[in-house]
């Protein structure tokens, strides 16, 4: 983006950034959840408390901490999805097969920054878009990185349970 022949393409080249992000951020989740998923915040409160005193009682406590009742049901059931995740496997050949296949991305990336300057900027746009196009349809079929974001999207925030503030 620094270079002033494809300026005006920082739309494509900021999607294009994301999307090798998102890439990397899901393998980097498969690597440290092959053996289980850890509980994350939200999770290694309720989990515990949800084993303690159970649903009923911990739908009051979160009713009482300012959760509406479906928000509540919504909590419970991400706990309890944690928790079946805690001791999930993933088999390490998949998980190195996800990462040979993440790896022609990176070098098509490489070597479209290597053309800067020497080829047309809507040569270099034109392959972009088509990388873009090859990221976004490998996150979308990919059974492991579809698993990855079906579990990252799970995670509730709930500053009333983790004393987190929204406050600047």
């Amino acid at each position: 983006d620094q270079n002033y022949k494809v300026k005006n393409h920082a739309t494509y080249t900021l999607k294009l950034d994301s999307k090798i992000t998102v890439l990397m951020v899901r393998l980097n989740y498969l690597c440290t959840t092959q053996n289980g998923v850890p509980l994350e915040e939200i999770a290694q409160i309720l989990v515990p408390r949800l084993k303690a005193e159970g649903d009923k009682v911990v739908m009051e406590y979160l009713i009482n901490l300012g959760h509406f009742e479906e928000e509540a049901e919504k909590l419970i059931a991400y706990a309890r999805f944690a928790e079946s995740n805690l001791n999930r496997k993933l088999e390490f050949n998949q998980i190195t097969k996800v990462i040979t296949e993440s790896q022609s991305f990176v070098n098509r990336l490489v070597e479209l920054f290597q053309k800067i300057g020497e080829v047309d900027s809507e040569k270099i746009m034109d392959d972009s878009k088509i990388l873009i196009r090859n990221i976004e349809k490998f996150l979308e079929t990919n059974q492991y990185l579809l698993l990855v974001d079906k579990e990252t999207a799970e995670i509730p925030h709930s500053r009333y349970i983790t004393g987190d503030s929204d406050a600047m």
